[in-house]
C-alpha cells in the first residue's frame, strides 16, 4: 500500500463514539474542554464564526451530512479511541443535531429546531479516513486546502499556535517543521519570532504594569496579534526601540526597563477601544509616527551610564543633582553599580535560563533589600 492510499479508503465511525482532539488550534489553550459544550463554545465564540456554524448545521439538517470532504481520525495507542485530527466543527455539529440539549445556551434553540428536522438514524455513522498514526494525520492537516464555504481556515493567530507546538513538539528542527507544513524559513521564523514578542506580557516588567483586566486581556489567544505583528515589522519601530532579529530570537538593544515601558503602553493601547489615538493594523500604517510620539519614550545606555559613580555620592548627592528629580528609570541606571543600592539585584537586570528554579530565586534577589 502507497503512504497515502488511507486517504482514499473510507470507513464508518459512530459518531456518538469518535472523539474530539483537545489540542486543536481552534480551541482556546486557556481552558480545558471536558464536555461537548465546551467545544461547542469555543467553536462559536466570536459572532461570525457562530453564524458560520449555524450556517453549517442548517446544511446538515437540510441536505443531509456530504461526505465530500475528508474527516480525518487517528488511533490513540494508549486508550484505543479515535479522535478527530480534521474536522473537528463539523463531528461538533453532526453531535449536537443527535444531542441539541447538550448545546450552549447561545444557540440551543436554535440546535433544537434542527435537530427536529433530520432523522438521527441517518446520521448515527459517518465515513471517516482513519490515518495509519498523528503524524499522518498531522501531514493532512497541513496539506488541506478546502474548498467548502462551510469550512472556516484557520485565522493567522490559530496558524501561529499550530507552528508553536510542532515547533515545541520537534526541539526547534526548523527544517523538520519545513517539512510538515510547507512553509519558507522565512515565514516561519517570523511566526515564532512574533509570539515571542507577544509573550512579553507575562514579564513581571510589563504585567506589573497591567491592570488584573489588561494583562487578561492581553494573555488571552484571542489577543489581535496581527497588530504587534505590523507594528514590529516596521524598521522605524525597530531602530526607535532598540529592537533586532535574530533567526527565532529577538534582542532588546536599548534601556530594558524603559523598552518595557513603552510596551506596557503599546499593550494597553491596542486592548482600549476607547484610546484617544487608536492602535490597530490600519493606524500603524498611515499614523505611525503620531503612535510613536505619544507612547513613552525608549532610550539607549550610554557609555557613561556604564561607569559606577564615585563612592560617597548617594542618590541626589551627585555634581548638579537635585533630590527627588529623578525618575525610577534614572536611579537604576545610576545605582547599578552602586554598592549603597537599595535591592540586592536590580529590576534592570534579567536572567536568561531554562532553569525555573534559577529563575524565581532571581526573582527572589531583585526583592531582596541589599
Amino acid at each position: 500500500m502507497k503512504k497515502n492510499d488511507w486517504l482514499i479508503k473510507k470507513t464508518p465511525r459512530s459518531v456518538d463514539q469518535l472523539r474530539l482532539w483537545p489540542e486543536n488550534p481552534r480551541l482556546n489553550p486557556e481552558e480545558i474542554q471536558v464536555s461537548l459544550r465546551d467545544y461547542a463554545e469555543d467553536f462559536t465564540y466570536a459572532k461570525a464564526d457562530r453564524d458560520n456554524f449555524i450556517d453549517l448545521v442548517k446544511s446538515i439538517a437540510d441536505d443531509g451530512f456530504i461526505h465530500a470532504d475528508p474527516i480525518v481520525v487517528w488511533q490513540n495507542d494508549e486508550n484505543k479511541k479515535y479522535y478527530v485530527a480534521e474536522g473537528n466543527r463539523r463531528l461538533v455539529a453532526l453531535k449536537l443535531l443527535r444531542e441539541p440539549n447538550k448545546a450552549p445556551k447561545s444557540i440551543r434553540t436554535t440546535l433544537r429546531k434542527y435537530s427536529k428536522k433530520i432523522n438521527k438514524s441517518d446520521i448515527e455513522k459517518i465515513f471517516v479516513n482513519v490515518a495509519p498514526s498523528f503524524d499522518d494525520a498531522e501531514w493532512y492537516i497541513n496539506q488541506r486546502n478546502s474548498a467548502s464555504s462551510l469550512q472556516r481556515k484557520w485565522t493567522r493567530i490559530q496558524q501561529q499556535r499550530w507552528i508553536t507546538e510542532l515547533y515545541q513538539k520537534y526541539d526547534g528542527d526548523i527544517e523538520k517543521i519545513q517539512s510538515i507544513t510547507k512553509l519558507l524559513k522565512r515565514d516561519l521564523e517570523d511566526t515564532i519570532r512574533i509570539l515571542k514578542i507577544k509573550d512579553f506580557v507575562c514579564l513581571d516588567e510589563v504585567k506589573s504594569n497591567l491592570t488584573g483586566e489588561e494583562f487578561e486581556k492581553a494573555n488571552t489567544y484571542r489577543f489581535p496579534i496581527t497588530i504587534l505583528e505590523r507594528f514590529f515589522a516596521s524598521a522605524v519601530v525597530r531602530e526607535k526601540w532598540g529592537f533586532e532579529y535574530d533567526g527565532i530570537n529577538v534582542n532588546i538593544t536599548s534601556n530594558k526597563p524603559s523598552f518595557y515601558n513603552a510596551y506596557s503602553e503599546l499593550i494597553k493601547r491596542i486592548i482600549d477601544d476607547e484610546a484617544k489615538i487608536k492602535i490597530n493594523t490600519r493606524t500603524i500604517t498611515t499614523n505611525l509616527k503620531e503612535i510613536l510620539d505619544s507612547l513613552p519614550e525608549v532610550i539607549f545606555d550610554s557609555e557613561d551610564d556604564q561607569e559606577a559613580d564615585e563612592p560617597g555620592e548617594g542618590p541626589g548627592e551627585g555634581p548638579g543633582e537635585e533630590p527627588g528629580d529623578e525618575t525610577d528609570l534614572e536611579i537604576y541606571q545610576r545605582l547599578k553599580g552602586d554598592p549603597h543600592r537599595d535591592r540586592l539585584v536590580l529590576k534592570i537586570y534579567d536572567l536568561h535560563t531554562d532553569d525555573y528554579r534559577l529563575d524565581g530565586i532571581f526573582d527572589e534577589f531583585k526583592k531582596i533589600p541589599f
